[in-house]
């Protein structure tokens, strides 16, 4: 300027910003689709400072807690938690400080209870991290609404209470109507044998028929209503298992001998294999023998006259396995999986009349299972049915199998 204060020369610096400016756009780009990457993101994602004040906040986050951007942003973290929560809060806090965690991760999420703007908590699953940026601790929660979860794992467990009381209160009611039944039949029997026998004097030969059939019928209604009681004993865990030594094959004879008037009534072979003489395992008597008794039943049931019963053990490692199979018509694949339900039956002709509730093959499951065993069925329509009976070897248990007199060149396969 000169003296009068009119400028005479002006020097000046020119400077391209074109690649600042291009910078600071990008950079406003890319903060921009963070943002709406976070806001499409279905969970809640929260970013605090070193101070613990919200510093990112998502959309997600402003539906689970109420509170928009505005009302979050620059103001502590723990107004998103009921206050009896906050020493906690500050307890983790500070173990993230000393390094001793440095993330949880979304695999590996912590359950919390979050507070609403509304006053309302809800169960929430989060996951935190930490980061370093310019040297400062960013700290980054992502946190997902469970509540929906919640409710439903608790209506699932009220659900499975009511359907375990209401299958106890129904075999109680089993176990007490069996037993009230029994009474009037042992009476009904009792009497029927009497005049059958002819114990106080002849009966006209025109009622004898009757006679028998009343005490035929009464026998086969007190063995269904047996089957019931046991039934509701096993599911009920009121049965009391007596472990014993016990031959295969003598358990084999004995349900032979039972059932064999009906097997040669019906034209039908039981054959037992030689080889279960030197079987043994340790198991409940009286529960084998029905389990054999009802299997070896179904099997004469459903097996055509000329056909084949053979009962068989097998020796495993780990316990012993009883057989039976037969040469009868077989269960429908379908039906395999529900045939041990109780009172189901597998596919039969409709014109015939079947006897039974349907309850031998699931009392006879719920005996093996009793053992800790395992019960199987293997079928093929036309061909026959293999029913395989496992029983563990006791593992604490002062019972173990006798090793019988025989000679020295027998083989014996014991359990225990």
């Amino acid at each position: 300027f000169d003296d009068a204060g009119n400028p005479i020369r002006m020097d000046g610096t020119v400077l391209d910003v074109t690649d600042l400016q291009r910078a600071e756009e990008n950079a406003k780009l890319a903060e921009a689709r963070v943002q709406q990457l976070l806001d499409i993101a279905p969970e809640a994602v929260i970013a605090v400072g070193d101070d613990m004040t919200v510093q990112l906040y998502n959309q997600s986050a402003e539906k689970i807690f109420g509170y928009s951007p505005e009302q979050v942003i620059g103001r502590p973290l723990e107004m998103l938690m009921p206050a009896r929560f906050h020493e906690e809060h500050r307890k983790h806090v500070r173990e993230f400080e000393k390094g001793e965690v440095t993330s949880l991760r979304m695999d590996k999420r912590r359950e919390v209870i979050g507070i609403r703007k509304d006053g309302t908590e809800f169960p929430a699953a989060a996951s935190v991290s930490q980061l370093a940026l310019d040297g400062e601790k960013v700290f980054t929660v992502v946190l997902q609404d469970i509540s929906e979860r919640k409710k439903a794992e608790r209506e699932l467990i009220a659900a499975k209470e009511s359907a375990e009381a209401a299958n106890r209160a129904k075999s109680q009611f089993l176990a007490s109507m069996s037993h009230d039944l029994r009474t009037p039949l042992n009476a009904i029997l009792g009497f029927s044998e009497m005049m059958i026998g002819e114990f106080i004097g002849p009966i006209p030969n025109a009622y004898a028929q009757y006679v028998r059939d009343i005490n035929k019928s009464g026998k086969h209604l007190l063995a269904m209503v047996d089957q019931i009681l046991d039934l509701s004993t096993v599911e009920t865990g009121s049965a009391r298992l007596s472990l014993e030594n016990l031959n295969a094959a003598e358990l084999f004879q004995e349900c032979h001998s039972i059932m064999y008037e009906m097997a040669r009534g019906q034209n039908i072979h039981i054959e037992i294999e030689d080889a279960s003489a030197n079987v043994w395992l340790v198991a409940d008597h009286r529960a084998v023998h029905q389990i054999l008794l009802n299997l070896l039943s179904n099997a004469l049931k459903y097996t055509p006259s000329g056909g084949r019963v053979r009962l068989s053990a097998s020796c495993e490692d780990d316990g012993v396995e009883l057989i039976v199979s037969d040469t009868g018509r077989g269960i429908a694949e379908e039906d395999l999986s529900r045939i041990a339900e109780p009172f189901t039956r597998g596919q039969a002709d409709p014109y015939l009349a079947q006897d039974g509730w349907g309850l031998g093959l699931s009392i006879s499951k719920a005996l093996v299972e009793s053992h800790h065993g395992k019960f199987s069925i293997e079928s093929t329509l036309g061909k026959g049915t293999v029913v395989r009976s496992f029983f563990p070897r006791p593992q604490n248990s002062d019972a173990r199998p006798a090793v019988p007199s025989a000679s020295k060149s027998s083989v014996l396969c014991l359990q225990g």
